[in-house]
């Protein structure tokens, strides 16, 4: 698992390697710790409350041709997250984002230690996730908190091409 921080120093880098992505492909992990990074980077830079991102990802890969889409979803759902989690203090300010694949599915998920993304993030990330083939559910964990997934079927660039 990768934890990161906005008082986790980015020079001391993840905690795991990712795997090299194959040509056209990134790998999931990559874009998942980047994006998190970047997010957390923002927040300090911002004088905002610091949230905990850990990111815990298989080591999928996503067609290229994607990538600016998914990266654009899967940032407002980080954004969200994170505001959502900051509001519920002084709980957990917690967000936790896990990837899994199977042959036919990527799935990443976004879970907050709050009340959930408020409805108009939901709003801009839908038309993103129906872009890609996919969609995004929600549901309020057991613990506490709101899971956001975002369900991606694989090769759908190849197939569209075909």
């Amino acid at each position: 698992m990768t934890r990161l921080a906005a008082d986790h120093p980015a020079d001391e880098g993840p905690d795991i390697i990712p795997l090299p992505a194959a040509a056209g492909s990134v790998a999931v992990a990559t874009l998942l710790e980047t994006l998190a990074a970047g997010v957390a980077a923002e927040r300090s830079a911002a004088g905002r409350i610091p949230v905990h991102v850990a990111v815990d990802a298989a080591a999928g890969l996503v067609d290229a041709a994607d990538l600016g889409t998914l990266r654009d979803a899967v940032r407002m759902l980080l954004d969200a997250a994170c505001d959502a989690s900051t509001a519920a203090a002084p709980r957990l300010r917690e967000v936790t984002v896990t990837a899994v694949e199977t042959a036919a599915l990527i799935e990443i998920e976004v879970a907050d230690a709050g009340a959930g993304p408020a409805p108009a993030a939901l709003a801009a990330v839908r038309p993103l996730a129906e872009w890609l083939g996919g969609s995004l559910t929600t549901i309020a964990c057991p613990e506490g908190g709101v899971a956001v997934t975002l369900r991606l079927p694989r090769r759908r660039v190849h197939s569209r091409a075909a």
